[in-house]
């Protein structure tokens, strides 16, 4: 499915069915897709989380890339974070997880096609280096803001420029 997207995405002819999306839902979904007896989700999101302006399929498709990422690549027994809360009005969603040190090349091209840190946890994951490249894709499309920082914790932000008060 990654593969059929990237053709679309590069020649900007994917379709989206941009409506009105309750985030807090759609986390909520990957979290119960993705949460196994192996994995612990924990959650903080806001009850008061905005709407946002979205097509419900790929904001499902880009957290469940992330969480999946987050959970694959935690050095902390599987535990991974979700954060959701308005900023200001604007949605945020933050993903969280332990990790090893990223190399500062890596970082500068985490976003791009077929780019995997070198490591024991990549080393032993299958990936094909095209799912961070999608998301962008994804988030760039639906002007969301995506950006990470890696120190102890790799933390992964979403903001949602396009919400609903």
């Amino acid at each position: 499915d990654d593969l059929l997207v990237i053709p679309e995405l590069e020649s900007y002819s994917l379709k989206f069915n941009i409506e009105p999306t309750d985030l807090s839902n759609s986390i909520f979904q990957v979290i119960d897709y993705l949460n196994t007896n192996e994995t612990e989700i924990k959650q903080e999101i806001a009850p008061d989380l905005n709407w946002i302006m979205a097509d419900k399929y790929r904001i499902e498709q880009i957290l469940i890339n992330l969480v999946d990422n987050a959970i694959k690549y935690s050095l902390d027994n599987k535990t991974v974070k979700i954060e959701a809360k308005n900023e200001g009005n604007i949605p945020v969603v933050r993903i969280i997880n332990k990790c090893e040190k990223i190399e500062e090349e890596i970082k500068n091209k985490l976003f791009e096609k077929f780019t995997r840190a070198d490591s024991e946890l990549t080393r032993s994951t299958r990936g094909t280096g095209l799912g961070l490249y999608i998301v962008k894709g994804l988030c760039a499309a639906m002007k969301i803001d995506i950006s990470f920082t890696c120190e102890e914790e790799f933390v992964m932000e979403l903001k949602f420029n396009d919400y609903i008060e």
